[in-house]
């Protein structure tokens, strides 16, 4: 079984906000994940780029298998984003 999704970016003029003049826009800049569930158990995730952790990747794949009752089922994740992670 296999799942992918792809999102948009989007970035927010802060001060703006604070005034009540500003808001988020979105941006051309997408983040694509796929996921492969397999017989077994884990959850492995690859990113690219390579600097960041996997850490909310796999907590995201833990709680919707969860919510959507996949027991038994290991995954293996991948995801590639072309915008950086933080930035301000």
């Amino acid at each position: 079984m296999r799942a992918r999704a792809m999102v948009h970016g989007a970035a927010t003029v802060v001060n703006a906000i604070a005034c009540g003049l500003g808001g988020a826009f979105g941006i051309s800049l997408l983040m694509e994940a796929g996921v492969r569930f397999f017989e077994g158990r884990g959850i492995t995730v690859r990113t690219n780029p390579t600097d960041e952790s996997p850490d909310l990747a796999k907590h995201s794949v833990m709680v919707a298998m969860e919510r959507v009752g996949v027991d038994g089922l290991g995954a293996r994740c991948g995801l590639v984003r072309t915008y950086p992670l933080v930035s301000g």
